[in-house]
């Protein structure tokens, strides 16, 4: 392999490793805001048979 191609390689399994990363971070906020949806329409569905 020629450094040029090695280097194009660990510039695609970089970007990759990013992608991953990112897929676990917006994976960590859309659990988050869905509890926040959840809890606020309980707290909705309460006030509404008081």
């Amino acid at each position: 392999m020629t450094h040029s191609a090695a280097l194009k390689l660990d510039h695609r399994k970089q970007t990759i490793a990013r992608h991953f990363a990112n897929a676990s971070h917006y994976d960590e906020h859309a659990t988050i805001q869905q509890k926040i949806c959840h809890d606020l329409l309980a707290t909705i569905s309460k006030k509404n048979t008081r």
